[in-house]
Protein backbone atom coordinates (compact mmCIF):
# COMPACT_ATOMS: atom_id res chain seq x y z
CA UNK A 1 0.00 0.00 0.00
CA UNK A 2 2.54 2.68 0.67
CA UNK A 3 4.75 1.64 -2.06
CA UNK A 4 1.43 2.65 -4.26
CA UNK A 5 1.17 5.77 -2.31
CA UNK A 6 5.15 6.74 -3.06
CA UNK A 7 4.31 5.74 -7.03
CA UNK A 8 0.90 7.89 -7.07
CA UNK A 9 2.94 10.76 -5.39
CA UNK A 10 5.79 10.52 -7.83
CA UNK A 11 3.64 10.08 -11.39
CA UNK A 12 2.26 13.28 -9.99
CA UNK A 13 4.82 15.38 -9.21
CA UNK A 14 6.51 14.32 -12.49
CA UNK A 15 3.06 15.55 -14.18
CA UNK A 16 2.98 18.68 -12.52
CA UNK A 17 6.29 19.51 -13.63
CA UNK A 18 5.23 18.20 -17.13
CA UNK A 19 2.20 20.64 -17.30
CA UNK A 20 4.12 23.52 -15.73
CA UNK A 21 7.07 23.24 -18.44
CA UNK A 22 4.46 22.99 -20.94
CA UNK A 23 2.41 25.68 -19.90
CA UNK A 24 5.16 28.07 -19.89
CA UNK A 25 6.50 26.88 -22.92
CA UNK A 26 3.00 27.41 -24.76
CA UNK A 27 2.48 30.99 -23.22
CA UNK A 28 6.03 32.71 -23.65
CA UNK A 29 6.72 31.40 -27.08
CA UNK A 30 2.89 30.84 -28.96
CA UNK A 31 3.71 33.78 -31.45
CA UNK A 32 6.40 35.46 -31.96
CA UNK A 33 8.34 38.35 -34.60
CA UNK A 34 11.83 37.55 -36.21
CA UNK A 35 13.69 39.44 -38.37
CA UNK A 36 14.66 38.31 -41.82
CA UNK A 37 17.31 35.92 -42.21
CA UNK A 38 17.49 35.18 -38.40
CA UNK A 39 16.96 32.24 -36.59
CA UNK A 40 14.97 30.94 -33.04
CA UNK A 41 15.80 28.27 -30.66
CA UNK A 42 12.97 26.11 -29.17
CA UNK A 43 13.68 23.30 -26.49
CA UNK A 44 11.77 21.45 -24.25
CA UNK A 45 11.88 20.72 -20.67
CA UNK A 46 14.07 17.64 -19.34
CA UNK A 47 13.25 14.77 -20.34
CA UNK A 48 11.16 16.01 -22.90
CA UNK A 49 11.20 15.05 -26.84
CA UNK A 50 9.03 16.71 -29.58
CA UNK A 51 8.01 15.48 -33.00
CA UNK A 52 8.26 18.98 -34.39
CA UNK A 53 6.99 20.23 -37.83
CA UNK A 54 7.92 23.93 -39.31
CA UNK A 55 6.60 25.43 -41.78
CA UNK A 56 8.69 28.33 -43.11
CA UNK A 57 7.20 31.76 -45.23
CA UNK A 58 8.29 30.14 -48.35
CA UNK A 59 5.87 27.52 -48.46
CA UNK A 60 8.56 24.70 -47.83
CA UNK A 61 8.55 22.72 -44.24
CA UNK A 62 10.55 19.97 -42.67
CA UNK A 63 10.33 17.51 -39.64
CA UNK A 64 12.43 16.77 -36.73
CA UNK A 65 12.60 14.85 -33.20
CA UNK A 66 14.41 15.79 -30.57
CA UNK A 67 14.87 18.08 -27.74
CA UNK A 68 15.14 21.43 -29.18
CA UNK A 69 15.47 22.84 -32.68
CA UNK A 70 17.18 25.43 -34.19
CA UNK A 71 15.38 27.23 -37.54
CA UNK A 72 16.39 29.40 -39.53
CA UNK A 73 13.79 31.35 -41.22
CA UNK A 74 15.22 32.28 -44.67
CA UNK A 75 15.01 35.71 -46.58
CA UNK A 76 11.44 35.20 -47.60
CA UNK A 77 8.90 37.74 -45.42
CA UNK A 78 5.71 36.20 -43.85
CA UNK A 79 3.89 34.13 -41.73
CA UNK A 80 5.57 30.57 -40.26
CA UNK A 81 4.65 27.85 -37.67
CA UNK A 82 6.12 25.54 -35.19
CA UNK A 83 4.25 22.89 -34.43
CA UNK A 84 5.09 20.09 -31.71
CA UNK A 85 4.14 16.85 -30.12
CA UNK A 86 5.44 16.49 -26.79
CA UNK A 87 6.51 13.31 -25.04
CA UNK A 88 8.13 13.64 -21.70
CA UNK A 89 9.33 10.72 -19.92
CA UNK A 90 6.69 8.54 -22.40
CA UNK A 91 3.72 9.96 -19.86
CA UNK A 92 1.61 11.07 -22.30
CA UNK A 93 1.72 13.50 -24.97
CA UNK A 94 0.57 17.51 -25.87
CA UNK A 95 0.84 19.59 -28.78
CA UNK A 96 1.58 23.37 -28.91
CA UNK A 97 2.24 25.72 -31.93
CA UNK A 98 3.75 28.72 -32.43
CA UNK A 99 3.02 31.41 -35.24
CA UNK A 100 6.33 33.13 -36.35
CA UNK A 101 5.70 36.24 -38.64
CA UNK A 102 9.35 37.34 -39.93
CA UNK A 103 9.61 40.68 -40.94
CA UNK A 104 11.50 43.03 -42.68
CA UNK A 105 12.31 46.58 -42.27
CA UNK A 106 11.33 49.46 -44.59
CA UNK A 107 13.31 51.59 -46.45
CA UNK A 108 13.27 55.13 -45.59
CA UNK A 109 10.81 57.84 -47.58
CA UNK A 110 12.61 58.94 -50.19
CA UNK A 111 13.11 63.28 -50.15
CA UNK A 112 11.49 64.34 -53.66
CA UNK A 113 12.55 67.46 -55.38
CA UNK A 114 10.55 68.47 -58.29
CA UNK A 115 9.03 72.15 -59.28
CA UNK A 116 5.98 73.19 -58.14
CA UNK A 117 4.82 73.92 -61.49
CA UNK A 118 5.75 73.28 -65.11
CA UNK A 119 4.93 75.36 -68.56
CA UNK A 120 3.14 72.70 -71.22
CA UNK A 121 5.97 70.43 -72.72
CA UNK A 122 8.41 71.45 -70.58
CA UNK A 123 11.19 69.16 -69.97
CA UNK A 124 12.41 69.38 -66.34
CA UNK A 125 14.30 67.24 -63.43
CA UNK A 126 12.79 64.87 -60.63
CA UNK A 127 15.55 64.10 -58.14
CA UNK A 128 16.44 61.97 -55.21
CA UNK A 129 18.71 61.51 -52.52
CA UNK A 130 20.16 58.04 -52.30
CA UNK A 131 18.59 55.89 -50.00
CA UNK A 132 20.46 53.40 -47.52
CA UNK A 133 19.54 49.58 -48.48
CA UNK A 134 17.55 50.16 -51.66
CA UNK A 135 18.60 48.48 -54.90
CA UNK A 136 16.74 50.92 -57.31
CA UNK A 137 13.77 53.28 -57.21
CA UNK A 138 10.46 53.48 -58.98
CA UNK A 139 9.46 56.67 -60.18
CA UNK A 140 5.56 57.42 -61.46
CA UNK A 141 4.53 60.40 -63.67
CA UNK A 142 0.99 61.22 -64.53
CA UNK A 143 -0.13 59.54 -67.52
CA UNK A 144 0.90 61.33 -71.08
CA UNK A 145 3.68 62.78 -69.86
CA UNK A 146 7.26 61.33 -70.58
CA UNK A 147 10.44 60.12 -68.44
CA UNK A 148 13.74 60.27 -69.97
CA UNK A 149 12.53 61.39 -73.60
CA UNK A 150 9.79 58.18 -73.92
CA UNK A 151 6.15 58.34 -73.18
CA UNK A 152 5.75 56.08 -70.29
CA UNK A 153 4.12 57.14 -66.70
CA UNK A 154 6.38 54.58 -64.52
CA UNK A 155 10.13 53.56 -64.61
CA UNK A 156 12.19 51.73 -62.11
CA UNK A 157 15.79 52.41 -62.28
CA UNK A 158 19.26 52.55 -60.32
CA UNK A 159 19.61 56.40 -60.61
CA UNK A 160 18.73 58.58 -58.40
CA UNK A 161 17.25 61.21 -60.68
CA UNK A 162 15.56 61.27 -63.89
CA UNK A 163 14.21 63.81 -66.82
CA UNK A 164 10.46 64.32 -66.86
CA UNK A 165 9.03 66.45 -69.84
CA UNK A 166 5.48 67.42 -69.10
CA UNK A 167 1.91 67.31 -71.11
CA UNK A 168 1.91 68.90 -74.58
CA UNK A 169 -1.45 70.28 -73.75
CA UNK A 170 -4.13 71.18 -71.50
CA UNK A 171 -3.54 72.81 -67.43
CA UNK A 172 -3.85 71.20 -64.51
CA UNK A 173 -2.40 69.32 -61.82
CA UNK A 174 -0.80 65.48 -61.29
CA UNK A 175 1.03 63.12 -58.85
CA UNK A 176 5.14 62.51 -59.25
CA UNK A 177 5.85 59.25 -57.15
CA UNK A 178 9.27 57.91 -56.13
CA UNK A 179 9.35 54.41 -54.34
CA UNK A 180 12.72 53.20 -52.98
CA UNK A 181 12.96 49.08 -53.76
CA UNK A 182 14.15 46.58 -51.17
CA UNK A 183 15.97 43.86 -51.90
CA UNK A 184 16.59 40.76 -49.72
CA UNK A 185 15.50 41.41 -45.83
CA UNK A 186 14.04 44.95 -46.52
CA UNK A 187 10.66 46.27 -47.56
CA UNK A 188 10.00 49.13 -50.27
CA UNK A 189 9.62 52.27 -48.66
CA UNK A 190 6.36 54.12 -49.01
CA UNK A 191 6.00 56.43 -51.75
CA UNK A 192 6.93 60.07 -51.49
CA UNK A 193 4.52 62.41 -53.46
CA UNK A 194 4.83 65.74 -55.07
CA UNK A 195 1.45 67.46 -56.61
CA UNK A 196 2.56 69.24 -59.58
CA UNK A 197 0.73 71.90 -61.53
CA UNK A 198 1.25 72.57 -65.10
CA UNK A 199 0.33 74.67 -68.37
CA UNK A 200 -1.79 78.22 -67.86
CA UNK A 201 -3.66 77.75 -65.21
CA UNK A 202 -6.23 80.15 -64.25
CA UNK A 203 -5.47 81.46 -61.15
CA UNK A 204 -7.81 81.93 -57.85
CA UNK A 205 -7.86 84.66 -55.60
CA UNK A 206 -8.73 84.22 -52.16
CA UNK A 207 -9.59 86.74 -50.03
CA UNK A 208 -12.75 88.50 -47.45
CA UNK A 209 -15.83 89.54 -49.18
CA UNK A 210 -16.94 91.95 -47.45
CA UNK A 211 -15.17 94.64 -45.11
CA UNK A 212 -15.43 97.97 -43.03
CA UNK A 213 -14.61 101.53 -44.44
CA UNK A 214 -10.82 102.28 -43.28
CA UNK A 215 -9.81 97.79 -42.80
CA UNK A 216 -6.41 96.84 -44.21
CA UNK A 217 -7.85 93.80 -46.86
CA UNK A 218 -5.48 91.13 -48.42
CA UNK A 219 -5.83 89.02 -51.23
CA UNK A 220 -3.59 86.60 -52.82
CA UNK A 221 -3.97 84.72 -56.36
CA UNK A 222 -3.26 80.96 -56.51
CA UNK A 223 0.84 80.71 -56.67
CA UNK A 224 2.30 80.42 -59.66
CA UNK A 225 5.36 81.32 -61.31
CA UNK A 226 3.61 84.61 -63.13
CA UNK A 227 5.32 87.24 -65.40
CA UNK A 228 4.11 90.33 -66.13
CA UNK A 229 1.36 90.70 -62.77
CA UNK A 230 -1.03 93.76 -62.04
CA UNK A 231 -3.79 93.76 -59.91
CA UNK A 232 -6.96 96.57 -60.30
CA UNK A 233 -8.52 97.70 -57.26
CA UNK A 234 -10.99 101.13 -56.48
CA UNK A 235 -8.62 104.34 -57.13
CA UNK A 236 -9.78 105.33 -53.76
CA UNK A 237 -8.08 102.44 -52.23
CA UNK A 238 -5.41 104.02 -50.06
CA UNK A 239 -2.26 101.85 -49.06
CA UNK A 240 -2.29 99.63 -52.36
CA UNK A 241 0.73 97.98 -52.12
CA UNK A 242 0.72 94.59 -54.41
CA UNK A 243 3.45 92.15 -53.76
CA UNK A 244 3.71 89.62 -56.98
CA UNK A 245 0.40 87.05 -56.28
CA UNK A 246 -0.61 89.42 -53.10
CA UNK A 247 -2.30 92.65 -52.80
CA UNK A 248 -2.63 94.79 -49.65
CA UNK A 249 -4.51 97.66 -49.49
CA UNK A 250 -6.85 99.94 -47.44
CA UNK A 251 -10.82 100.08 -48.56
CA UNK A 252 -11.14 104.06 -48.25
CA UNK A 253 -13.38 105.94 -50.45
CA UNK A 254 -16.99 104.76 -49.84
CA UNK A 255 -19.42 101.63 -49.41
CA UNK A 256 -20.43 99.61 -52.46
CA UNK A 257 -19.47 96.51 -54.33
CA UNK A 258 -16.27 96.48 -55.98
CA UNK A 259 -13.91 94.19 -58.15
CA UNK A 260 -10.45 93.15 -57.73
CA UNK A 261 -8.70 92.06 -60.97
CA UNK A 262 -5.44 90.25 -61.00
CA UNK A 263 -3.89 90.11 -64.55
CA UNK A 264 -0.66 88.14 -65.41
CA UNK A 265 1.42 85.77 -67.86
CA UNK A 266 1.84 82.38 -66.92
CA UNK A 267 3.71 79.98 -69.58
CA UNK A 268 3.07 83.21 -71.92
CA UNK A 269 -0.63 83.19 -71.67
CA UNK A 270 -2.36 85.64 -70.65
CA UNK A 271 -4.19 84.37 -67.46
CA UNK A 272 -6.73 86.77 -65.34
CA UNK A 273 -8.85 86.32 -62.23
CA UNK A 274 -11.57 88.70 -60.15
CA UNK A 275 -13.24 88.41 -57.13
CA UNK A 276 -16.01 91.02 -55.12
CA UNK A 277 -16.26 92.75 -51.71
CA UNK A 278 -18.38 94.53 -50.37
CA UNK A 279 -17.70 97.24 -47.99
CA UNK A 280 -19.88 98.53 -45.12
CA UNK A 281 -19.67 101.67 -42.91
CA UNK A 282 -19.60 99.99 -39.14
CA UNK A 283 -22.02 97.26 -40.49
CA UNK A 284 -19.94 94.50 -41.15
CA UNK A 285 -19.24 92.25 -38.74
CA UNK A 286 -15.83 91.57 -37.02
CA UNK A 287 -13.98 94.70 -39.29
CA UNK A 288 -10.70 94.82 -38.17
CA UNK A 289 -7.45 93.61 -40.10
CA UNK A 290 -9.06 90.63 -42.97
CA UNK A 291 -6.51 88.00 -44.30
CA UNK A 292 -7.41 84.66 -45.63
CA UNK A 293 -7.57 82.21 -43.81
CA UNK A 294 -5.00 80.30 -45.33
CA UNK A 295 -1.95 82.89 -44.78
CA UNK A 296 0.49 83.24 -42.55
CA UNK A 297 1.78 86.82 -41.62
CA UNK A 298 0.50 88.33 -45.06
CA UNK A 299 0.93 91.31 -43.52
CA UNK A 300 3.99 93.15 -44.06
CA UNK A 301 6.24 93.63 -41.19
CA UNK A 302 8.39 96.50 -39.51
CA UNK A 303 11.21 96.02 -41.94
CA UNK A 304 8.27 96.45 -45.20
CA UNK A 305 9.08 92.86 -46.01
CA UNK A 306 6.37 90.76 -46.94
CA UNK A 307 6.18 86.91 -45.93
CA UNK A 308 5.44 84.59 -48.49
CA UNK A 309 2.14 82.61 -47.35
CA UNK A 310 2.44 79.42 -45.82
CA UNK A 311 1.16 76.61 -47.96
CA UNK A 312 0.19 73.39 -46.49
CA UNK A 313 -0.46 70.28 -48.74
CA UNK A 314 -2.07 66.65 -47.97
CA UNK A 315 -1.85 63.51 -50.36
CA UNK A 316 -3.27 61.54 -50.91
CA UNK A 317 -6.67 62.48 -49.26
CA UNK A 318 -8.43 60.13 -48.97
CA UNK A 319 -6.01 57.49 -47.87
CA UNK A 320 -6.03 54.09 -46.36
CA UNK A 321 -4.02 55.58 -43.67
CA UNK A 322 -0.58 57.31 -44.16
CA UNK A 323 -1.04 60.54 -45.70
CA UNK A 324 1.98 63.05 -46.71
CA UNK A 325 2.04 66.85 -45.38
CA UNK A 326 3.98 68.57 -47.27
CA UNK A 327 4.43 71.96 -45.16
CA UNK A 328 5.74 75.26 -47.44
CA UNK A 329 7.60 78.82 -46.79
CA UNK A 330 7.78 77.77 -42.84
CA UNK A 331 11.02 77.98 -40.97
CA UNK A 332 9.91 77.14 -37.57
CA UNK A 333 9.53 73.59 -35.76
CA UNK A 334 5.23 72.92 -35.83
CA UNK A 335 2.92 70.71 -33.90
CA UNK A 336 0.58 68.86 -35.63
CA UNK A 337 -2.36 67.37 -34.22
CA UNK A 338 -5.13 64.86 -35.57
CA UNK A 339 -8.56 65.51 -33.89
CA UNK A 340 -11.46 62.67 -34.22
CA UNK A 341 -15.41 64.06 -34.66
CA UNK A 342 -15.43 64.11 -30.87
CA UNK A 343 -12.46 66.80 -30.82
CA UNK A 344 -10.10 64.14 -29.10
CA UNK A 345 -6.43 64.56 -29.82
CA UNK A 346 -5.56 60.68 -31.23
CA UNK A 347 -2.32 61.72 -32.80
CA UNK A 348 0.34 64.58 -32.11
CA UNK A 349 3.90 65.28 -33.00
CA UNK A 350 6.38 68.02 -33.29
CA UNK A 351 7.58 68.29 -36.60
CA UNK A 352 10.89 70.38 -38.08
CA UNK A 353 11.19 69.05 -41.58
CA UNK A 354 9.29 70.29 -44.43
CA UNK A 355 7.88 66.67 -45.40
CA UNK A 356 6.33 64.71 -42.96
CA UNK A 357 4.67 61.23 -43.21
CA UNK A 358 1.24 60.16 -40.89
CA UNK A 359 0.74 56.76 -40.11
CA UNK A 360 -2.84 56.53 -39.22
CA UNK A 361 -3.57 53.52 -40.53
CA UNK A 362 -4.42 51.90 -36.79
CA UNK A 363 -7.43 54.25 -36.25
CA UNK A 364 -11.80 53.43 -37.44
CA UNK A 365 -12.60 54.98 -41.13
CA UNK A 366 -13.75 58.24 -41.00
CA UNK A 367 -12.97 62.30 -40.96
CA UNK A 368 -10.39 63.52 -39.34
CA UNK A 369 -9.44 67.01 -38.75
CA UNK A 370 -5.63 67.78 -39.46
CA UNK A 371 -4.35 71.07 -37.48
CA UNK A 372 -0.62 72.65 -38.07
CA UNK A 373 0.32 74.81 -35.73
CA UNK A 374 3.95 77.33 -34.30
CA UNK A 375 3.58 80.57 -32.78
CA UNK A 376 2.93 81.90 -36.76
CA UNK A 377 1.11 79.75 -37.95
CA UNK A 378 -2.70 77.52 -37.15
CA UNK A 379 -3.75 75.80 -39.99
CA UNK A 380 -6.66 73.05 -40.20
CA UNK A 381 -7.23 70.54 -43.00
CA UNK A 382 -9.69 67.84 -43.33
CA UNK A 383 -8.07 63.89 -43.76
CA UNK A 384 -10.65 61.48 -44.97
CA UNK A 385 -9.74 57.73 -44.05
CA UNK A 386 -10.81 55.65 -45.95
CA UNK A 387 -11.21 51.51 -46.84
Amino acid sequence: MKNKQTFKKAMFTTMLSILTTLSSWASTSSFETVPCGGSSFYALGTGCFGAWTVNLPDGTFYTATAHSITVDWGTTTGTGSVFVTIDCDGLGTTTETITVNVVAPRLNRPLLSVPNHVCNNETFTVSIPPVDGATDYTYTVPTGWQINGEIMTSLTTEATSITVTSSMYSAGSGLIKARANGGTCSMDSHNAVRTISYGALSPTILGPSSADLGDLVTFVATYYPYTDIEWSYPDAWAFGAPENHILHAMADGSTGTYPVTFNANLCGIPVSAFRTITIYEGENPGGGVIVPAFTRGAISDNSGQIETPVEITTYPNPSQGVFDVLVEHNELPFEINVYDQLGQVVYHSTEENQQVSLDLQHLPKGIYILQVSNSTLNQTVKLSLVD
